[in-house]
């Protein structure tokens, strides 16, 4: 077990090493010790930036170079081992303070937590050589202020917080308490085994239905119906069910975006992805800090193959739709922040949908399909 403490660590000091055969090397003659001893300080400072605790960061960085030991095999020499370190630092911070946050939930207010997470950070630390901390600086602050402060504040840690707050021009308390809220509102979750019994749960719970399918490629399904049922209010293109769900429900309480199946049509004729990556300046940042490896240090090239189909060929002309797709995200923003505006809208769209019903589709099949007469009741 590595064992820390904070003295050890601010004094630059080696800590105990795991136990190893002795001789044992980790590249060329660097021990294990000498690994300890020369990144210590960086992996303390980042788990203490994202825990804002100095025994949950000594924890973290316990975790983290018990790990780096038993996985020493996988490490790429070619990338620098700080980076790899920091990796498993923010992972082992993470898993930490969500166990320590559920906990603390239950015994203290939202706002003494949010204190915690917003004080000044302990020791000035080196996340990335300053090359790099450059790069990504320059690449997130080409980005406009909605991907900008989601992109700072995920990745913060490959940044100081007072870095991370001249990028986006906020107090460094701001920006440690706007991570602490985004920890707990932002979450993206894959459900895996979907069925109706899942459904009956999720369908109700949504304020947004993203239909997003370019027009004129993508059969119609019924989710986008049943969402709308139960007072989804619906971002989409005219494909599909999409254009009958916006008969129905009316223009102004529909966000529409992208382009119709005919421009599809006339597009694909003479459709150059590139020129929308060339002359559309926010498009052109997402696509670079995505290519650039930024969101996996670890494997840099793993989106290249991604953004080399969608700059070459784009075969459902995401790129686009991009510009139009993004200022329809503007407008549902501000609408949700109007309650009052959005509550109308979803009535009106539960109220407009009889349409959907499986009461009528049933009676319309068996009326000009099946040929067949209901049994009177």
């Amino acid at each position: 077990m590595v064992t820390f403490s904070s003295g050890a660590i601010r004094g630059g000091l080696l800590a105990a090493a795991p136990p190893r055969p002795a001789g044992a090397i980790v590249r060329g003659t660097v021990t294990f010790e000498d690994v300890v001893r020369e990144h210590q300080d960086a992996v303390y400072g980042a788990a203490l930036r994202i825990l804002g605790d100095r025994d949950a960061a000594l924890d973290a960085a316990n975790q983290t170079f018990m790990k780096a030991y038993r996985s020493i095999g996988s490490y790429d020499p070619s990338r620098p081992i700080r980076h790899w370190l920091l990796r498993i630092a923010v992972n082992e911070a993470i898993t930490i303070g969500r166990a320590r946050g559920r906990e603390r939930a239950r015994h203290a207010p939202e706002s003494e937590a949010a204190d915690v997470a917003a004080r000044t950070p302990g020791p000035e630390v080196e996340a990335l050589d300053r090359e790099s901390r450059d790069g990504i600086r320059t690449a997130v602050a080409a980005l406009p202020d909605l991907y900008r402060e989601v992109v700072v504040l995920r990745y913060f840690s490959e940044l100081s917080i007072d870095e991370v707050a001249a990028v986006l021009g906020r107090s460094s308390s701001t920006v440690g308490v706007q991570l602490l809220r985004a920890r707990q509102l932002l979450r993206v979750v894959f459900v895996p085994d979907f069925n109706v019994k899942v459904a009956e749960r999720l369908y109700p719970a949504a304020d947004l239905s993203e239909q997003i399918s370019t027009a004129g490629m993508e059969a119609s399904g019924t989710g986008n119906m049943k969402f709308a049922l139960n007072g989804a209010l619906t971002i989409g293109t005219l494909d599909g069910a999409n254009v009958e769900i916006r008969d129905e429900v009316g223009a102004d309480n529909f966000f529409l975006f992208g382009l119709t199946a005919p421009q599809v049509s006339e597009l694909q004729r003479r459709y150059r992805p590139r020129d929308h990556y060339e002359q559309n300046p926010e498009l052109k940042a997402v696509l670079d800090l995505i290519n650039s490896g930024f969101f996996e240090p670890e494997h840099p090239d793993l989106f290249k193959p991604l953004i080399y189909s969608l700059l070459e060929h784009d075969t459902y002309m995401l790129l686009a739709d991009f510009q139009s797709y993004a200022e329809c995200q503007e407008r549902v923003g501000k609408t949700f922040l109007d309650p009052d505006r959005w509550t109308r809208m979803a009535i009106l769209n539960i109220a407009h949908m009889g349409k959907f019903s499986s009461d009528r589709s049933i009676s319309e099949y068996a009326e000009r399909i099946w040929k067949a007469r209901g049994v009177p009741g």
